[in-house]
């Protein structure tokens, strides 16, 4: 193996099958299988010129320090307490695993070229920026400035992705209306497929090149990362993090070991990290297989789908990772490939849920019953519930079909033209979301049959009439409205179960009063000439002290 991990005072390689750091001499250069490599960080050639704090301000602070060895963390123990002090949904294991993914994200990368990023999310002071920044501490000090998305600029970003190779990047401040659509879109790519911004070299020629993304990225936030019908959360691990309540001293004690240990000034992890980076040549052996095993696993029992296996093959590169670790190195996790690969089925699960409760269909969906309500959309006009036998239409790819369905299945024909129009016309369309768009993902949707070319919707619709009775009293009448169109067929019973809506109402007539319960009180009668309706005597036939009055 010919590589090596490049501090910036030194590097990490094998020589005659012996790990060890080779720091760099005072020009800044660093001899590899007999080649000589310049890192001019810490070469005298830049001391006190200025050049260096300026230039190199950044890169000097990925620095190896040795740590005395009575100092020293085993990996185990650095392990154990992350697991601990994270211990909420998990997120200490998300933590440790990912770490160790990010010293070969170059390897891991170029398999399929895929990689993910976790997002930390939960309300101000909840700690997820302690998370990240516990993460990053494996290899540059804590104390380093993170990345502000609403501040720092988009050219900032992206020289910062790819300034370090296999070190991580914290973003934070994520926020789904504030972020601008650059960042946003650059996102999308930096966290899973690596590509960077393409454009044009130089201000003349056709010659175009790519923004280079080498680093891992950590993302913070208040909120689920739900822009752009959840295209980023389908990419990254969502790790939600809730604000702590009532900490024990045993819980702040480790939190402040960890937090002392993480801390280059009093003790630091370089050591731990090059355990970590000798585990290179068994990432580059094994953990294609051991990543494609773990995805395999995830997928059996699972009705897949496309957020479903973008989501399982992010789980199955961390997967991947514990296996590699169990079977193959000699460090040891605080848990096991076992236990871990429930978590992940579980994460699965609940980022799944997070994207179909929050995607244009069920934004749309969630509209369309609002409107139900109000009696915008009205059952009958706009949709109906049936039971058919068998309904003739045509599937998902355009090919006739008659479709057959159980008895007492429910089946949804709904007008999804008119739907939209409505939902559009009325401010709900706030995503700024296209029929066609609409359209295309309830093609794919599990609820979907198929359309039907034509179908007769019959309701009633409440009017007035004048009366003929000589004054021009107008009365409400109902009539009966109907229309035969297309409309798209949904198994209701599924789509019930999926998004938790009912579109089904139980309306009280208008003409139907409902019965009022008379309620009788007893009264004792004094005055037979006394009218009960009032809550006081009616007054006296006498007016004479009024004409007295009139007249003084």
């Amino acid at each position: 193996m010919n590589s090596f991990f490049a501090f910036a005072n030194g590097i990490f390689h094998r020589v005659d099958e012996q790990w060890r750091f080779e720091p760099v001499n005072e020009l800044g250069v660093v001899t590899h299988n007999k080649d000589n490599y310049y890192l001019p960080a810490f070469s005298t050639i830049y001391a006190g010129s200025g050049k260096q704090s300026d230039k190199y301000e950044l890169i000097s602070q990925l620095v190896y320090k040795e740590v005395p060895a009575e100092k020293r963390v085993t990996f185990e123990k650095w392990a154990s307490l992350m697991d601990r002090v994270y211990k909420i949904n998990d997120n200490g294991k998300w933590a440790v695993i990912f770490a160790i993914m990010c010293a070969f994200r170059s390897n891991i990368h170029c398999i399929d070229r895929l990689f993910t990023a976790p997002f930390f999310m939960g309300p101000m002071s909840s700690g997820k920026t302690q998370i990240a920044i516990s993460i990053r501490s494996l290899f540059i000090s804590p104390n380093i400035p993170i990345f502000n998305l609403n501040t720092g600029t988009d050219a900032a970003m992206a020289t910062i992705m790819g300034m370090f190779k296999d070190v991580p990047v914290v973003l934070d401040e994520y926020n789904n209306k504030d972020i601008s659509d650059n960042k946003f879109q650059a996102l999308k790519g930096i966290v899973y497929d690596g590509d960077g911004k393409q454009k044009r070299k130089g201000t003349s020629g056709r010659e175009i090149e790519n923004d280079k993304v080498y680093a891992p990225v950590i993302i913070c936030g208040q909120e689920t990362p739900q822009r752009d019908d959840n295209a980023l959360m389908s990419r990254v691990i969502v790790c939600e993090v809730p604000k702590p309540r009532n900490r024990t001293p045993e819980e702040v004690r480790i939190f402040e070991e960890l937090k002392t240990i993480e801390d280059q000034n009093k003790v630091g992890l370089s050591n731990v990290l090059l355990q970590i980076l000798e585990l290179r040549p068994l990432f580059m052996d094994h953990f294609r297989q051991l990543k494609q095993e773990a995805y395999n696993e995830l997928k059996q029992d699972v009705i897949n789908s496309g957020e479903m296996d973008r989501l399982m093959k992010t789980a199955a590169l961390f997967l991947g990772t514990v296996k590699l670790i169990e079977q193959y190195s000699n460090l040891q996790l605080p848990f096991s490939y076992k236990d871990f690969f429930k978590i992940a089925q579980e994460k699965i699960k609940f980022q799944l849920s997070l994207i179909r409760s929050t995607d244009k269909l069920a934004m749309f969906f969630t509209a369309v019953n609002n409107m139900v309500d109000t009696k915008q959309i009205i059952e009958g006009r706009e949709f109906l519930i049936e039971q058919p036998k068998k309904v003739t239409g045509k599937d998902a790819r355009g090919d006739s079909h008659t479709f057959t369905f159980e008895p007492g299945t429910n089946i949804m024909f709904l007008r999804l033209s008119a739907v939209f129009s409505i939902f559009d016309r009325c401010g709900y369309n706030t995503e700024g979301s296209t029929l066609s768009t609409l359209e295309q993902n309830l093609r794919s949707h599990s609820s979907y049959v198929g359309t039907v070319p034509s179908r007769r919707f019959t309701w009633e619709e409440t009017m007035e009439e004048p009366k003929n009775d000589g004054y021009e009293t107008m009365v409400k009448v109902r009539k009966q409205r109907s229309t035969s169109t297309s409309a798209i067929i949904i198994d209701y019973d599924k789509f019930t179960e999926l998004y938790h809506i009912d579109f089904r109402r139980a309306y009280v007539p208008e003409d139907k009063e409902p019965p009022v319960t008379p309620v009788t009180t007893e009264t004792k009668e004094t005055n037979p000439q006394t009218n009960h309706e009032l809550p006081f005597p009616p007054a006296s036939n006498d007016i004479a002290p009024f004409l007295e009055r009139m007249y003084d």
